[in-house]
């Protein structure tokens, strides 16, 4: 076991980074693992540094979906060592900034940054301090992985990565609130949004029944063959009713985030799942040279636990741009071998 952490080594040496996730329609997971969702439709501190200096990751969402009742991620924004000159924005449709003016084409990189696509669903932001963020802009999904260096020396949205889910609640203020609601409120930017009222959470599929009966459906997947491999790693209840929720509220985008959710914390476990082949809504199709790889059909000896699009991708060549063997395999199109 990894020192003062519940977290488990691998090959009894590595201790594997924490990571905190965006999903779907604002459900967060901590660093240790909390689960929880609030109607965050303000600017908020996802991850910052304790202490002075360090890294600020925030992001900015808006009201989205048919009835304006969901929130989307807008812009993720992270700020090194409050230098502005290391700002890095990621947009919503894809778009990258430096210094909040810059837009900057793919790969990049310099003495603090590296900045490239992962495959065609991906985009990976990696400092050389073991800051890693990946934003998946079209399927709702961000990843913000942390090193040991950060470990105990996190607040924000995302938990204080200390292997203890009791105090992730903690607020600037120092108290540890008691509901997602008034924890999220606590971390907003900008005092010109106005949080909204804390009221009970309806069930988004009581909301909008007429999408009920297709959430439902879609979202059984997770109980069947598809994703019966993982089943005794993982239990697919919670990623589930995050899929109805979802779908309910904003539709396919939601389900096929919600499904890729559950297979990436599969491939935690070396379980890999092509569920894109039996679920038509999220199936791939890539642009002409390229071919999608699931991490499941590796060939020319790569291994599955290894950052697939980091060895694999035409623009990963002309960097030299390399993924520590410990990264995981990220799917999507990929230059083919030669």
């Amino acid at each position: 076991m990894c020192i003062d952490s519940k977290l488990q080594c691998l090959d009894g040496c590595y201790c594997p980074d924490g990571e905190c996730s965006v999903t779907g329609d604002m459900y967060f997971q901590s660093f240790d693992g909390r689960i929880y969702t609030f109607p965050a439709t303000c600017h908020y501190v996802l991850a910052k540094s304790r202490n002075s200096g360090g890294f600020i990751v925030t992001i900015q969402n808006a009201p989205c979906g048919h009835n304006l009742d969901g929130a989307c991620i807008q812009s993720v924004n992270l700020v090194l060592n409050e230098d502005p000159r290391t700002e890095v924005s990621l947009s919503h449709n894809g778009e990258i900034y430096m210094s909040s003016q810059f837009r900057i084409s793919l790969p990049y990189s310099d003495d603090v940054l590296q900045i490239q696509e992962l495959s065609s669903m991906f985009i990976q932001v990696k400092t050389m301090q073991g800051i890693r963020l990946q934003y998946n802009w079209r399927e709702f999904r961000l990843y913000l992985q942390l090193g040991e260096l950060w470990r105990d020396d996190t607040v924000g949205l995302c938990g204080t990565f200390n292997g203890n889910i009791q105090d992730d609640f903690l607020a600037p203020s120092g108290m540890i609130e008691s509901t997602p609601q008034l924890f999220g409120n606590a971390w907003r930017v900008s005092s010109a949004c106005v949080p909204r009222p804390s009221l009970p959470q309806l069930d988004p599929c009581d909301t909008h029944q007429q999408a009920a009966a297709y959430a439902v459906e879609k979202c059984e997947v997770l109980m069947q063959e598809v994703f019966a491999v993982c089943h005794e790693h993982v239990s697919p209840v919670g990623f589930q009713l995050q899929c109805r929720a979802d779908v309910c509220r904003c539709g396919t985008p939601c389900l096929c985030s919600a499904l890729a959710h559950y297979a990436r914390t599969c491939r935690k476990h070396n379980v890999i799942i092509d569920f894109r082949s039996h679920v038509h809504e999220c199936y791939k199709l890539c642009p002409p040279g390229q071919i999608y790889e699931d991490c499941g059909n590796m060939v020319d000896g790569l291994s599955a636990n290894k950052g697939l699009a980091c060895d694999r991708t035409c623009e990963s060549y002309l960097l030299n741009l390399t993924c520590s063997i410990h990264e995981p395999c990220v799917p999507g199109c990929i230059c083919p071998p030669g």
